[in-house]
């Protein structure tokens, strides 16, 4: 009769631990999805800033050519009969910086680096794992 009761609580020691198991298993999945998310979202916003940052990248340089050529141009020339063109000429610069200005302005409300805005991303994934950690440790105490 004892070793049957001994038994029986042995039995029912190993069911709460599969149970304990299978819940502790359960919440890392469910850890490990939410964390996959967070990061589809966050490289999907990563992904979009690089693509927006591309183009403006592509027209700085374009811009800085064109306002170098001009510059070149307008300096080697030589107190020839060009001050209509000298005219039109600086024209062509003071625009070239003003669109240059306004690109720079863009590419600057987009951060500064790659690297900052990566680090931005990890940091805000830190908080977010954290945070459901958080979470899911004040559940699990309010239940025991």
């Amino acid at each position: 009769m004892v070793f049957r009761k001994l038994l029986n609580t042995i039995w029912m020691l190993f069911l709460a631990c599969l149970n304990a198991t299978f819940i502790l298993i359960v919440l890392c999945l469910w850890l490990a999805w939410s964390l996959a998310g967070r990061i589809d979202d966050a490289t999907a916003n990563l992904a979009q800033s690089a693509e927006q940052i591309a183009p403006l990248k592509l027209s700085i340089e374009n811009a800085t050519g064109e306002l170098s050529r001009l510059r070149g141009d307008l300096a080697s020339s030589d107190g020839e009969v060009v001050t209509e063109a000298q005219g039109r000429l600086t024209a062509q610069v003071e625009q070239l910086s003003a669109r240059l200005e306004s690109l720079q302005g863009r590419l600057d409300s987009f951060g500064a680096t790659p690297e900052e805005q990566t680090d931005h991303l990890i940091d805000s994934i830190a908080d977010a794992v954290s945070a459901i950690i958080l979470r899911t440790v004040t559940d699990i105490r309010e239940v025991f």
